[in-house]
């Protein structure tokens, strides 16, 4: 007779099992690194467009985004930032996608983001909150411009 007894496929699923299980503890660590990076790459970026709006002497806006287009005050998708010019026409900068991490922006003025005038000063106070599961990180932004990293 050909094929498997029964005590064979028990066993082979046993052993599946546990390696599926320590697969599972070892893959949490990695995605809570790769959701500190997305608040890093945040703030990083926020530094960048305000170093932007200096060097250009023109506005900067860094919003949240559903579809890499238009700003939202919540987003499960990207985040954009782009230029404005004299003519309030917008130059988009860059558009950055998040993975499996929600942004919300909470500013003043009802503003949908934050934007940095030419002498590196934000034109709304408020913050960004990325949340991954249980980790929540709340990036300030203060009217000097200044940017800091919080625990929520």
């Amino acid at each position: 007779m050909k094929g498997f007894t029964l005590i064979e496929l028990v066993i082979a699923m046993g052993l599946i099992s546990i390696l599926a299980l320590t697969a599972s503890y070892s893959f949490g660590p990695f995605m809570e690194k790769n959701y500190l990076n997305q608040a890093h790459q945040l703030l990083h970026d926020l530094q960048y467009a305000r170093q932007t709006a200096i060097q250009t002497k023109q506005n900067v806006t860094v919003c949240a985004s559903d579809d890499g287009h238009q700003c939202e005050v919540l987003s499960k998708h990207y985040y954009m930032i782009y230029l404005e010019d004299q003519n309030l026409s917008k130059k988009m900068i860059k558009v950055v996608s998040l993975k499996n991490t929600e942004l919300k922006g909470h500013f003043s003025l009802n503003s949908l983001g934050v934007t940095f005038n030419g002498l590196g000063q934000s034109l709304q106070t408020g913050s960004f909150y990325l949340e991954h599961q249980a980790h929540h990180k709340r990036l300030v932004i203060l009217r000097s411009g200044r940017i800091r990293i919080d625990s929520a």
